[in-house]
Formats: C-alpha cells, structure tokens, sequence
C-alpha cells in the first residue's frame, strides 16, 4: 500500500485546492445523515437498502465485529447509522454487552428492534443531532461519515462519547472513482483528528471496502475536562 502514498497524498492536495471534495461531499450530504427522515423511510420502504443484507456485504460486518470482539472484548458499542442492525446481528451479543444502535428513519429502527438481544438499544438519531450522557468503549462509523457535512467535526464531537481507551472503527466502501475521491477526501479529514492504529482493505465481487481502527488525537478524558472548564466558564 505505501507505492500508492504519493498518488493519494497528490489527490488529497488538488482536491483540498480546488474544493472538490467539499463539492462532492455536500452533494452526498444533501440526501445524506442530514437529510429528511422521510426520505430515509422511504428508502428502507421501498427496500434499497436490502441489499445489505446479501451475502456479498457480509465481510465488512464480519471485520468489524472481528475487531471488536479481540481490541475491546465486552466492550460497549455504539453503532452510527445502525439501519435494520445488521452489525448488531452480526456480533452475537453475549448476555450483558451494552449496544447502542441510532438511525435516522423510524422504519429501519422498527426492524432493528425486532431482533434486539441482551442490553440492546435503539434509537432515532441522526449523527449531528445524537446526545448522550453514556461512554462507550467502541464507536462503529460504518458507511456514515461521507454522508456527513463535516466528518472531521464527527469525530471531534464523538471522541467525548469514548471512554478514555476507547476506538473508533470505521468502514467506507468504494465505487467507481467519483466515489473513491470523495472517500479519499473523507479519509484525509477523519485523520486530522484521529489515529490510525490498524487497517485492512477488502474486495467484494460488488465493491471494496477500506476499514480502520482509529484512535481520537485528542483523548476522550481531554474533551470531557476541556468541556467542564468551559461549564465552568459560563457559570464564572
């Protein structure tokens, strides 16, 4: 993979310059995790997302529990853009291990719930707006963060969401070429705030796969102290 390095570091400047990946990014984000929840329940309605399901797509799933079973085993799980929990079928929750899953429209929460095992919740959300007082130990962005505005805000904001040795894994599937340059542009964001600390590449008869375990530049703990000070502020 380093013969390649050059290439996408070149690719990442242009498109930085131009503003293309911006561009690109903001036409994805239009009907993306910002979008209306209409139009999401419309999709799960009509069945696009079905295809997820097929055997084809299993891999992707598969790694990511893979990752989580041996980096964080019985670790808490927050899942971005769960769907009809298909990740959450994936990893088998043992009795006890605490899963939260959100997702923008109602109907794929509605099936996701039908299948919720242990300590599983699910939750209407999208990733701008989703709050929470609780801290996980994995926090899975699976085909998410190029549907995002700002991914690299994403990962700042949920890094407060970490416990402090907590990761990130994320997962982002490439198309065709459009599509490979505005993940490479995504990419190049997300590691402005987070650490690379493993990654495979994985090919599908369908598509590729680029997964990552990724750790917040700035520690959970920092984000939460950095947070009460400025509590501390408004209240001064």
């Amino acid at each position: 993979m380093s013969r390649f390095k050059p290439w996408t570091s070149l690719a990442v400047l242009l498109m930085g310059e131009t503003g293309l990946g911006r561009l690109l990014r903001g036409l994805r984000a239009r009907h993306g995790y910002r979008g209306a929840e209409a139009d999401w329940n419309a999709d799960y309605a009509d069945g696009k997302w079905r295809f997820l399901h097929d055997i084809d797509q299993a891999c992707h799933y598969e790694l990511i529990a893979l990752y989580r079973s041996r980096l964080k085993p019985g670790g808490s799980i927050l899942d971005i853009g769960c769907g009809e929990g298909i990740l959450h079928d994936t990893i088998g929750l043992a009795q006890g291990l605490r899963y939260v899953g959100i997702d923008p429209s109602e109907t794929a929460i509605e099936i996701a719930e039908t299948t919720a095992t242990g300590n599983a919740t699910f939750r209407v959300a999208t990733a701008e707006n989703f709050q929470t007082w609780e801290k996980f130990d994995v926090i899975v962005f699976n085909e998410v963060l190029y549907y995002c505005a700002d991914p690299g805000a994403m990962i700042s904001k949920y890094a407060g969401f970490l416990k402090p040795d907590g990761i990130f894994v994320v997962s982002m599937a490439l198309c065709g070429i459009r599509d490979g340059l505005t993940k490479l542009d995504v990419w190049h964001e997300i590691e402005r705030h987070a650490r690379i600390t493993t990654e495979v590449s994985l090919v599908g008869p369908a598509a590729g796969w680029v997964i990552k375990v990724l750790t917040p530049i700035v520690s959970p703990a920092a984000v939460v102290n950095l947070s009460e000070r400025r509590k501390v502020a408004v209240v001064a």
